[in-house]
């Protein structure tokens, strides 16, 4: 049935119900959740609506597991490493999360930890993310509108790769080079200070979409930046075949340039 036949379908407080859950399961549902946030083709706006919370609101690990990561991945003291290491972090999310560092040669960089316990929460949750769509496969078929099992096979191949950080490295240098002409900033990447559970990227200064209140840009202003943005998908779509899957407003930046990153 079409969207608004979906929506009377569901309970009225179903999207509530649906975060505060994938919220209390942990992380991997947490990025389910944000998966399911940006498909407007099978959920009501305001189940969306409820699911765009769940962007970058996962409980921060210590620093001094984030600290001893970095140091078994490098093979030396974070004070060896880095002239400075704020140990609170700029943002913590459902795989890693984000530390400011100065480096010696006085560059600022953004350094993105991988949970300790990632890898392994990740493989459990899928195993119980797999029987529950076949659950629901079998007690509701077609009912449900969704094909959830190629949904949760979907989601299974994208949290695996994000958890190599290598491939986003690799990435996040490919975006730069075909953004290189345009006021898309890409953040330039530290192979030297890169693994497979960290990543370290050049720090850019800006205001996250979501917390832009629109008022406070004028209508050319706006124009220019919903300009800025349509033009960096329609690039990625159909002119370098090579796109971000995860556009949501929590990972995008304006910068005091006003420029895209």
């Amino acid at each position: 049935r079409e969207k608004k036949g979906l929506q009377e379908f569901l309970a009225p407080n179903f999207g509530v119900r649906l975060r505060r859950s994938l919220d209390d399961l942990g992380p991997t549902f947490v990025k389910f959740g944000q998966l399911l946030s940006t498909r407007s083709d099978i959920l009501p706006e305001g189940v969306l609506f409820e699911l765009q919370k769940l962007q970058d609101t996962a409980k921060p690990m210590p620093a001094v597991v984030a600290q001893s990561i970095i140091e078994r991945e490098f093979g030396a003291p974070v004070e060896e490493v880095f002239a400075s290491f704020d140990p609170v972090p700029l943002g913590s999310a459902s795989i890693g999360q984000v530390h400011r560092a100065v480096l010696r040669s006085g560059e600022i960089v953004a350094i993105k930890v991988q949970r300790p316990e990632a890898p392994g929460r990740v493989e459990s949750d899928l195993e119980l993310m797999r029987e529950f769509a076949d659950f629901l496969d079998r007690r509701f078929g077609q009912r449900i509108l969704v094909d959830v099992r190629s949904l949760v096979a979907e989601f299974e191949t994208v949290i695996r790769r994000e958890l190599d950080y290598t491939a986003e490295a690799e990435h996040a240098r490919r975006f730069a080079a075909n953004f290189a002409d345009t006021p898309v900033v890409i953040p330039n990447v530290y192979l030297e200070l890169s693994t497979s559970r960290i990543l370290t990227l050049q720090y850019v200064e800006g205001t996250r979409f979501r917390d832009i209140r629109p008022l406070v840009l004028t209508p050319s202003e706006r124009r220019r930046v919903a300009s800025m943005g349509a033009d960096a998908i329609f690039r990625m779509a159909f002119e370098d075949g090579f796109f971000h899957g995860d556009p949501h407003p929590g990972n995008l930046l304006l910068t005091p340039d006003g420029d895209l990153a």
